[in-house]
């Protein structure tokens, strides 16, 4: 009797299994989404942002009000094509003096709707009010910071970040990756790289110090990226052009760090 009673045990794992498996591994049907989230900001002293996977896009908004638009493509059964919760894309806390935006597909997830895989893609565009704060956290994340007014802190432990002439203080941390694009009239930029590589191009319109250093590695700044050189070295470089007091501090642990100017690039046409 306890012989049959294993064998009948076995029994229901297998096909238990074999469900399941059927379940991952059937047919799956591309479902695209496009969700937007309206917030009001306006008591708030900052917008915070987290995200542990997925493309984020930051811009300037056009009016007074926070938007975050979701967009996403993913592998789900033909059975889920419409069961997706749109409530179950973002967490809004509102209740505090920030108002913290999460992440949050568990609900999709815990559902078994979204089998995450290279069918599956998602990303957040945040359209920010001028001059409101943003902070965000992200864990495996690529990020583009658009010409924007606001001041941003962006921590990032895998992926790429891309800027475009940010108008405000700006500071960036990033553990594994890639800081790339543009930067011209702001007030301050500071990046902080563990292991990675910074290649960024100053704006004809930059005025400030620059400030560079690869603790592991090596700094190259392009001949007349700036007009006065106080220190180059290897893995150190400090210049200055114009009398802005604006301030580019850029620090690599293990990696490289690459500068040149948009003006160094008219110089050349001419």
């Amino acid at each position: 009797m306890k012989k049959l009673f294993f064998v009948y045990i076995a029994l229901l794992l297998i096909g238990a299994a074999a469900f399941q498996g059927c379940s991952l591994f059937g047919k799956k049907y591309e479902k695209s989404v496009n969700v937007s989230y309206n917030i009001n900001v306006s008591d708030k002293k900052d917008i915070r942002f987290e995200a542990t996977t997925g493309r984020i896009k930051i811009f300037s908004s056009v009016d007074s009000l926070a938007h975050v638009i979701v967009k996403g493509k993913f592998s789900v059964r033909k059975r889920d094509l419409d069961n997706i919760k749109e409530e179950n894309f973002l967490k809004i806390d509102s209740t505090g003096q920030s108002v913290l935006i999460t992440e949050d597909l568990s609900g999709n997830i815990r559902s078994g709707i979204f089998h995450f895989g290279r069918e599956s893609d998602i990303s957040f565009e945040i359209y920010v009010p001028n001059f409101r704060p943003l902070k965000i956290e992200a864990t495996n994340c690529s990020m583009d910071i658009n010409e924007i007014y606001s001041d941003i802190d962006a921590e990032a432990i895998n992926g790429n970040i891309k800027v475009n002439n940010p108008a405000g203080n700006t500071e960036i941390k990033l553990t594994n990756g890639k800081l790339t694009g543009q930067i011209d009239s702001l007030k301050n930029f500071s990046a902080d790289l563990l292991n990675g590589k910074i290649s960024l191009k100053l704006g004809n319109k930059f005025s400030g110090q620059v400030d560079c250093t690869a603790e592991n590695g090596s700094v190259k700044v392009s001949p007349a990226t700036v007009e006065t050189v106080d220190i180059e070295k290897k893995n150190t470089f400090i210049g200055k052009t114009g009398t802005s007091d604006a301030k580019v501090k850029l620090t690599v642990m293990n990696g490289k760090i690459n500068l040149s100017s948009e003006k160094q690039k008219i110089n050349e046409d001419n």
